[in-house]
């Protein structure tokens, strides 16, 4: 089971309302689901892979001292990453050079968005709704109701952790709290917790 992090609103908006309606505003990173599609695949990875590696190898390079949430926000044949911090502080400009970047701006959040990643200051997570205490947990990306959490049978985790391609908009939920991650020459240390914000 993996351990929960609690969010503290306060450190990545205005306000606590301003969060639960999703009235904030983000840097926003628009891509071709074709396109990144395509370069994952040819990578040997799957969507949750080829961002986590982007994103984290990213903030990796800028030593961010701020604190800052990434949400992902699927749409018709593209989707969406944008990175709220107080202030709109953190920009995240690593990801105009990402495969499959169609567009930037600094927009409000769609109701479809989920969190995604988190960055404490120090430690990159990558975070997941709760399943209610299940052993095994899958993560759809495929869905424009946003990134949807649910628990699995022991088969169907395995056969998606063997074979992330042809499962290419799913993932599984981890079951180890610490990973080392490589992209680009460097090891990252990438976390993995369930979130809940304060």
């Amino acid at each position: 089971m993996l351990p929960t992090i609690s969010i503290n609103s306060k450190d990545i908006v205005a306000s606590q309302q301003e969060l639960k309606s999703k009235t904030l505003t983000g840097h926003t990173f628009t891509f071709s689901f074709q396109t990144v599609r395509e370069e994952s695949i040819e990578m040997g990875l799957n969507l949750d892979s080829f961002l986590i590696s982007h994103i984290a190898y990213g903030i990796s390079q800028k030593g961010y001292k701020s604190k800052f949430l990434i949400w992902y926000v699927p749409m018709q044949h593209m989707f969406s990453i944008y990175i709220t911090s107080k202030g709109n502080r953190v920009d995240g400009m690593w990801l105009l050079n990402t495969p499959g970047r169609y567009e930037y701006g600094e927009n409000y959040l769609h109701n479809n968005s989920k969190p995604y990643m988190y960055y404490d200051g120090k430690n990159i997570y990558r975070i997941y709704e709760k399943i209610g205490g299940q052993e095994f947990g899958l993560v759809d990306f495929g869905s424009l109701f946003g990134i949807t959490h649910s628990a699995a049978n022991k088969e169907q985790y395995e056969d998606i952790q063997q074979n992330e391609i042809d499962y290419w908009d799913y993932s599984v939920i981890p079951q180890v709290a610490t990973q080392i991650i490589e992209w680009n020459g460097k090891k990252i240390v990438l976390n993995n917790a369930f979130y809940e914000f304060n």
